[in-house]
């Protein structure tokens, strides 16, 4: 497909670190207007290094179909978060977003490491 170079991975990452945790501010603090404490800010950093360590292993393998993928269901993710948090659902629409958010995001990452992984076989197999 298309070519990334090593040396972005690690802007990359922090790029998508910095993001995540923005997102995720966005939408706790400020769009439901929920108080945020240590614990808070603590959990919002590390679910944004594991993406961010994720979207760099991506880019530093240069694994660039799955990278692709990878950040649709990023942002399908938190689309779907910020949906969730902006219907009246009674106080389940922030644990239904961060569920649904992080189901989706699970699902990308499964789904390109699949095609990554075929893609690896195909590659092996028109080798020999």
């Amino acid at each position: 497909m298309f070519q990334i170079n090593k040396k972005f991975a690690l802007p990359v990452g922090a790029a998508f670190f910095v993001l995540t945790f923005a997102l995720f501010y966005i939408g706790v603090a400020l769009i439901l207007q929920n108080p945020l404490v240590l614990e808070n800010y603590l959990a919002f950093a590390l679910f944004s290094l594991l993406v961010g360590v994720i979207s760099a292993c991506f880019v530093f393998f240069n694994l660039s179909v799955g990278f692709a993928i990878f950040t649709l269901g990023y942002v399908i993710g938190f689309g779907s978060m910020f949906w969730s948090f902006n219907q009246d659902m009674t106080g389940w629409g922030d644990l239904i977003g961060l569920i649904q958010m992080m189901f989706i995001l699970g699902i990308g990452l499964a789904t390109a490491i699949i095609v990554e992984i075929i893609l690896l076989i195909i590659k092996k197999v028109k080798k020999a």
